[in-house]
């Protein structure tokens, strides 16, 4: 990657690599002229005058895990579904987390997660989210209402739902 503007990256190589360097977008992507294929494992593209080495496996499972994330941006209700607790869970909670999970009930509620808080009692969990057929745990509530606290209710997918959607994406 000299100054000529060319040269070889890998898929995904940092923008300091080049004026042109960095992911490359869909629309370069869409110019792209593929080379074949590398011991069934690799495919060199050249984007403009940038030669692409690609990884098969980590380029099929990109595009999946983009058509689940545009599934459930799309229509979150058939990705995510919110079921119920037979009885109720009780939260193991700290004193601490209890005021942060109740701070933002309504962001949990989107997700799946319904509470139920008592005066003096503990929250009682009366569903969890199933997010491709996997049901979340009370850990990845707990998990999502920290990642809220640090970025101050900041809109991001939970933690565990970004794993789910890695690990589907992934088979």
């Amino acid at each position: 990657g000299g100054g000529g503007g060319g040269g070889i990256r890998p898929c995904g190589a940092p923008a300091a690599m080049g004026p042109a360097a960095g992911r490359a977008g869909r629309a370069a992507a869409a110019g792209a002229r593929t080379l074949g294929q590398v011991e069934r494992k690799f495919f060199p593209a050249i984007i403009g005058r940038v030669l692409y080495i690609c990884e098969q496996h980590a380029s099929d499972e990109r595009i999946r895990l983009e058509a689940l994330q545009a599934r459930l941006r799309a229509s979150p209700e058939l990705v995510v579904a919110s079921v119920p607790h037979s009885p109720p869970l009780e939260l193991d909670l700290g004193p601490a987390e209890i005021p942060v999970a109740l701070a933002y009930r309504d962001r949990l509620d989107q997700w799946g997660w319904r509470l139920a808080a008592g005066r003096g009692a503990p929250p009682r969990l009366l569903a969890s989210p199933e997010v491709l057929g996997e049901r979340l745990t009370a850990a990845d509530l707990r998990e999502y209402a920290e990642q809220l606290q640090a970025s101050c209710g900041a809109d991001a997918l939970p933690p565990a739902v970004q794993r789910l959607l890695n690990s589907k994406a992934c088979r």
